[in-house]
């Protein structure tokens, strides 16, 4: 059966509900049967959110249904496991090794047997061209690429050495999502849908069909390594998580991970004996970035009276739409992993209300001192203007009306004044208050496992930091000469203690104000056998050859041979 992963740095979220999971864990395969995997048929996937996009070296392949489709079908050189830790792809690379760390130098050992869907072997024409990719992209590895001074073939066939102009520290996020080389000369030209670049593949699967709401994987007939069990995968696209929550149920779909999701979805799938769930924490945060520029946020102590006035548990409530889903509550600007105890918590927890702490004598000396008073239970200016905070909200956010009603509730009984405007989306959100246009902006963003790559987030513009990477506008110069060494710390061990001078630094500044860490949903029919979720930055398809329907049987038996089009009972 699938198995729902509990690392010990990945918060599972409980269910105060016992019944709904015992309501979905298969109760209908009785003890005497025996369930084998079987060879053949279709697995449908549901997801939310845009179409898939053919081009992996643009933003607008980070969608989630790009995501599913990449992992099964692009080599990449390491990928994340459950616990977030990253796992070598043997079946690409036999070897990838940190040789010398002065230069930096790693090497790279190409699998001999690994080939491209045309026949020809994935080779260091491939990996420069990537390289050279890369350098020109928009996507936050282009800086590790840039650091890259030269990239050539070593003396043993298949083997390629990387070596660096200066460290950096994450280099196991390159070569990723690889694509041959001749396609990357062809460019994307103009493409909407999967077709036109990726039909060629260096995965277990190969593009079969693609529409913009759905498309076909089917097996890649030039894979080396493990034939998967599967005919075809399925990627459909749902207008929402409910709707993606009930294809599950009614076997449409035989898997859906969804994030952001609610009680609802949990108990929609939950009405179906023939399925299971999971709830795991996620490296996706929500932040409240305040306006450093202009306006009361911009001074220290009213930032520090308004993260003290908030309670992210009961934000976290509102989220899922009833208090059955504990959600993990933040400590961390920078991920949900780097300071949070081993269940993701902060020192509050996440299972207790947390009431707003009354400003500190230092914290009204301050605020006076800038001319702001707190008057009857009410912050106002000197001559009696109440203190009015302006604060952008995406409205692509599912949760997005009762979060905010809570958040101005808790600010409003805390004494302040709150306009809320909802803007389209967190672009918007970002422009309007690097625009000085809000005083601050709800952000759902995720943090990479690669922390360096965190860094344009909070650089201030002359050290490398981009308008909408950095909206509030935070400026440190301490910070950023942090991260300037965080990123050339090889040695993880040094890294992390110059992360969490960074993150200590971004809480005594109120540079931001973590709040919630999403949780991801994942929901899959009882026959549906190997499925793992990958909540820090790992993608579901990436084993999907893995994958098998089980189906009853008897010992001894053959494994039996489905029909291509037979799917989960």
């Amino acid at each position: 059966m699938a198995r729902p992963h509990r690392g010990a740095a990945g918060l599972l979220v409980s269910l105060l509900l016992t019944s709904v999971f015992a309501a979905g864990c298969g109760s209908t395969i009785k003890p005497a049967d025996v369930l084998s995997r079987a060879v053949g048929g279709t697995v449908t996937v549901a997801t939310v959110g845009a179409r898939a996009d053919c081009w992996p070296l643009r933003p607008a392949s980070s969608s989630p249904a790009s995501a599913l489709v990449d992992a099964a079908i692009l080599p990449s050189a390491f990928t994340l496991n459950s616990r977030g830790v990253w796992k070598l792809n043997q079946d690409v690379f036999s070897q990838v090794e940190l040789s010398s760390t002065d230069p930096q130098v790693v090497v790279y050992s190409l699998n001999p047997q690994a080939v491209w869907s045309t026949g020809r072997p994935i080779s260091s024409v491939d990996l420069i061209a990537n390289w050279q990719a890369g350098k020109k992209s928009t996507l936050q590895t282009a800086q590790g690429y840039q650091a890259i001074s030269s990239l050539i073939p070593g003396e043993s066939a298949g083997q390629v050495i990387a070596t660096f102009a200066h460290p950096f520290a994450d280099w196991r996020v390159l070569f990723a999502n690889l694509l041959p080389a001749e396609v990357l000369r062809a460019g994307p030209r103009g493409c909407t849908n999967p077709v036109a670049s990726i039909d060629v593949s260096g995965g277990p699967f190969s593009l079969g069909a693609s529409t913009p709401s759905r498309i076909t994987l089917i097996r890649n007939p030039h894979w080396w390594g493990t034939t998967a069990s599967l005919d075809r995968v399925v990627i459909r696209i749902a207008p929402s998580t409910a709707v993606a929550a009930s294809w599950v149920s009614h076997n449409v779909a035989q898997l859906t991970t969804s994030t952001p999701f609610s009680t609802a979805d949990v108990l929609r799938v939950a009405q179906s004996n023939r399925t299971s769930s999971s709830i795991g924490q996620t490296s996706a945060m929500v932040q409240l970035v305040p306006n450093l520029r202009t306006g009361p946020m911009a001074i220290l102590e009213l930032r520090q009276a308004v993260e003290t006035a908030i309670d992210r548990f009961s934000l976290g409530q509102a989220m899922v739409g009833a208090t059955t889903v504990s959600m993990g509550v933040l400590s961390s600007a920078l991920t949900s992993k780097l300071v949070t105890n081993a269940l993701g918590q902060d020192r509050a927890g996440a299972s207790a209300m947390t009431p707003p702490v009354p400003p500190t004598p230092e914290v009204v000396a301050g605020l006076s001192a800038a001319g702001i008073h707190l008057v009857a239970g009410h912050y106002v200016k000197t001559g009696g203007h109440p203190i009015v905070l302006t604060i952008g909200v995406p409205l692509d956010l599912p949760w997005v009306h009762a979060f905010t009603n809570e958040l101005s509730r808790q600010l409003q009984v805390a004494g302040f004044g709150v306009r809320i405007r909802f803007v389209p989306n967190g672009v918007v959100a970002s422009t309007q208050l690097a625009l000085h246009q809000l005083d601050g902006a709800v952000l759902l963003r995720t943090a990479s496992q690669a922390v360096s790559l965190e860094a344009p987030w909070f650089l201030s513009a002359k050290s490398g930091g981009r308008v909408l990477a950095n909206p509030g506008g935070y400026t440190n110069p301490q910070v950023d000469a942090a991260f300037a060494l965080a990123s050339t710390q090889l040695n993880p061990v040094d890294a992390a203690v110059t992360y969490r001078s960074i993150d200590a630094q971004l809480s005594s500044d109120v540079g931001v104000i973590p709040l919630n860490s999403l949780a991801a949903f994942q929901a899959w029919r009882t026959r549906l056998d190997g499925v793992s979720i990958y909540p820090y930055g790992g993608v579901t398809t990436q084993d999907a050859e893995t994958w098998a329907i089980l189906v009853p049987s008897h010992a001894g038996a053959k494994p039996q041979v489905l029909n291509p089009t037979m799917t989960v009972g």
